[in-house]
């Protein structure tokens, strides 16, 4: 398995890079959607908090846009299947609504498009496995817990909380 989070870990001191990526992501026309919700931006800006400078700068230089499903039809040439994330309405509902649980969607499709980016492996459920990976690298594995529970009833969400309990929760009690 790839280990994106400490491939792409930086040494400490470069919020000068992260505040230009943040203004770089916000400022895309595409992300607008998020500037116009307190709530939404608030989580957004948790999880870019955790990630690593080098997960920034890879996406500084390789794109990365969460659009809505109103506007898929709308994003520009430049975005791809590979680093377009398209943000359901039930999914906008869960960014207005419980933070913790969005934090996790988020930090999972920010892991899943870096795996898809990196990988060459096309293997759905190793790239869900690895995003699961990478959102407990941000510590957000009850997060992660949450989310999943609160999905349909599928042998990938048994399979992803199967992961998660076995690497993450085995010392917990």
């Amino acid at each position: 398995m790839l280990n994106l989070f400490k491939r792409f870990q930086k040494p400490l001191g470069r919020d000068t890079k992260k505040a230009d990526f943040l203004k770089y992501f916000y400022s895309q026309p595409e992300h607008h959607w998020i500037l116009s919700h307190d709530k939404v931006r608030k989580t957004f800006d948790h999880v870019w908090e955790r990630v690593p400078t080098g997960v920034m700068e890879y996406f500084y230089h390789n794109s990365l846009c969460f659009v809505t499903q109103a506007d898929y039809r709308k994003i520009p040439l430049e975005y791809n299947l590979k680093n377009t994330i398209v943000v359901f309405p039930k999914i906008i509902d869960l960014l207005l609504e419980e933070q913790e649980s969005a934090m996790a969607f988020v930090a999972h499709e920010i892991g899943l498009t870096l795996y898809e980016l990196e990988s060459p492996v096309n293997d759905a459920i190793m790239a869900e496995i690895e995003a699961d990976k990478f959102v407990c690298d941000l510590g957000l594995e009850r997060e992660l817990e949450r989310f999943l529970l609160a999905q349909d009833e599928s042998p990938e969400k048994r399979l992803r909380l199967t992961y998660l309990t076995i690497n993450h929760f085995k010392d917990s009690n």
